[in-house]
């Protein structure tokens, strides 16, 4: 069996009483997305993520879990994100692509071109055995 390492970038957890339950304590809808980064690129990716995109995440109601970087693809970046529902989720992503705080930061960031090629995202509902839900 290969295990695979990966290194943890950065984590931001919100405290919450009921960590990982919605407040009607259902399971909330978990978003896993990978992004390949364009060459050069991932330092102006993280810059974004840390100076404009996890604020901006919180202002429209998206739950940082963690974010991480492959160690066998560097040019790799993973990231969790916590809906209330999956329902919800499309509605956040509109709000967060239209904010004009976003649309700000992401030209500005994307002056000499793309940070990111590809974007991969799968949704997940957590398990009855879950510790996270």
């Amino acid at each position: 069996m290969k295990t695979i390492v990966m290194t943890v970038l950065t984590v931001v957890a919100f405290c919450r009483p009921c960590i990982g339950q919605t407040s009607t304590g259902g399971a909330r809808c978990f978003e896993l997305r990978t992004y390949t980064v364009a060459p050069g690129k991932l330092d102006a990716l993280h810059s974004r993520f840390e100076n404009h995109a996890i604020g901006l995440f919180r202002k429209h109601h998206i739950d940082v879990i963690a974010f991480w970087i492959p160690a066998d693809r560097p040019s790799t970046l993973m990231y969790m994100l916590a809906h209330p529902t999956c329902d919800a989720a499309p509605s956040a992503w509109k709000a967060f692509f239209e904010d004009p705080e976003w649309i700000s930061a992401r030209d500005a960031s994307e002056k000499d071109g793309p940070l990111v090629t590809k974007v991969e995202k799968v949704f997940m509902t957590p398990t009855p055995y879950s510790p996270l839900k």
